[in-house]
């Protein structure tokens, strides 16, 4: 349920939801733990603000140091190095979940991530380039807006 708040746009529904569960799950779940301590980082990240960037970084660096090979959780640890400024560590994780992710909406996903951080590394062109590519991807990208928003406000500022 979790999962699907966050899909929604549900942020702090999700992070109360995947925050409780972590609390009370039984510590001979290691999967299951890493998958819910990866979903509270994301939706860390998402909600954007500073005083969540510690958990974020502590749940997505449990989940990535578990399970490297998976691809949400390279990509989460992306997404969360991105949101503490660690621009470059952020994109080559990024890039290394894109080219591993099978799923079009998770590739655009970490598109957007990356287009925010070279965005944010004043490359406007190849943020641009990024940003259309999430949205060939995944028009329906739950981070696409956010996306843009970074840009256009970087843009302008």
């Amino acid at each position: 349920m979790g999962y699907v708040l966050l899909e929604l746009g549900e942020l702090d529904a999700s992070r109360r939801m995947v925050a409780g569960l972590l609390r009370d799950m039984p510590d001979d779940s290691p999967d299951l733990r890493a998958m819910a301590m990866n979903n509270l980082a994301y939706a860390d990240a998402l909600i954007g603000r500073e005083d969540l960037l510690d958990e974020a970084d502590q749940m997505s660096g449990s989940a990535y140091g578990n399970a490297p090979w998976v691809p949400a959780f390279v990509g989460t640890r992306g997404a969360v190095l991105v949101s503490a400024g660690q621009l470059d560590e952020g994109i080559e994780l990024l890039e290394t979940a894109m080219a591993r992710q099978p799923d079009r909406r998770g590739k655009a996903a970490d598109a957007c991530w990356i287009a925010m951080a070279r965005a944010r590394q004043g490359n406007s062109e190849e943020a641009a380039s990024y940003l259309s590519m999430a949205r060939l991807l995944d028009p329906g990208c739950p981070v696409l807006e956010r996306a843009q928003q970074v840009i256009e406000r970087i843009g302008t500022g």
